[in-house]
C-alpha cells in the first residue's frame, strides 16, 4: 500500500517484482535472520527504489516508519478504514457489529 500512496501507477509492477523475488529473498528462511526493521529499510525499500525510482524511494521509506503509539505505520489507516485520531483498530478487536463514537456509527470490517 505504500507504493499506492507514493506512485499509484507503479503498484502492479511493484507487486510483480515482489512476487518474483518472494522465493529467493522474501520467504521465511532468508528473512529469518532479519528484524522487521531491516526488512522494511533494506529489502522492501531497495525493491521499491528499483521499481518506482530513487526520487520517490524516500517517500516510500517514510511511509514504512513506525509512527503511532501501537507501532502503526502510515498506511495502517488505509487497512482499517478508521482514522487513528478517532479510534484505533485495536479498539475494535472485541467489538460487536456496530460501535458509536463521537456521534458517528462505524461498522466493523
Amino acid at each position: 500500500l505504500q507504493v499506492v500512496r507514493v506512485a499509484p501507477q507503479q503498484f502492479w509492477p511493484f507487486a510483480l517484482a515482489f512476487f518474483k523475488q518472494w522465493q529467493g529473498e522474501f520467504s521465511y528462511i532468508p528473512m529469518s535472520t532479519l528484524t522487521p526493521l531491516e526488512v522494511r529499510r533494506s529489502k522492501l525499500a531497495k525493491l521499491a527504489e528499483s521499481v518506482i525510482g530513487s526520487s520517490l524511494a524516500n517517500d516510500f521509506k517514510d511511509l514504512l516508519e513506525l509512527k503511532g503509539p501501537y507501532g502503526h505505520n502510515a498506511v495502517t489507516d488505509d487497512l482499517t478504514a478508521y482514522p487513528e485520531n478517532l479510534v484505533s483498530a485495536r479498539y475494535f478487536a472485541g467489538a460487536k457489529n456496530k460501535i458509536k463514537r463521537k456521534g458517528t456509527e462505524y461498522k466493523r470490517l
